[in-house]
C-alpha cells in the first residue's frame, strides 16, 4: 500500500512538473488582446488606413504572444529538469505521463 501510494504520489509530482498555467495564458492572450485592438483603433484615429492598422496590431499581438508562449514552454522544460534530477522514481513517474516521449510519437 505505501509503493502504490508513493507511486500516486510521484505521479502528482510529475504531473505539476510538466502543467502549464493555462488560466495565466489565457488571462495574458485575453489582456493582450485588448491591448491590441487598443493599438489598432489609436492608429485608425491618426488615420492609418485598416489594412496597415489591422497588421500592425496583429504584428504586435504575435509577437508579444510568441514571446509569452516561449517563456512558459522554458519555465515548464526547467520544472521538467529539476524534478528529474530528483531520481529514478522521478524519471520512471515522467516517462509513464508520457512526458519523456518523442514529440513525433505523441503528434499521431
Amino acid at each position: 500500500a505505501w509503493r502504490r501510494s508513493s507511486a500516486r504520489q510521484s505521479l502528482r509530482e510529475a504531473a505539476a512538473a510538466v502543467a502549464l498555467d493555462e488560466g495565466a495564458l489565457r488571462r495574458l492572450v485575453s489582456s493582450n488582446l485588448a491591448a491590441s485592438e487598443a493599438e489598432m483603433r489609436e492608429m485608425l484615429l491618426r488615420g492609418a488606413p485598416q489594412h496597415e492598422a489591422q497588421q500592425r496590431a496583429s504584428f504586435g499581438f504575435n509577437q508579444t504572444m510568441q514571446r509569452a508562449c516561449m517563456s512558459a514552454l522554458e519555465q515548464r522544460d526547467l520544472s521538467l529538469i529539476h524534478y528529474a534530477r530528483r531520481g529514478a522514481a522521478s524519471l520512471g513517474a515522467l516517462q509513464r505521463l508520457g512526458a519523456l516521449a518523442p514529440a513525433w510519437l505523441l503528434t499521431r
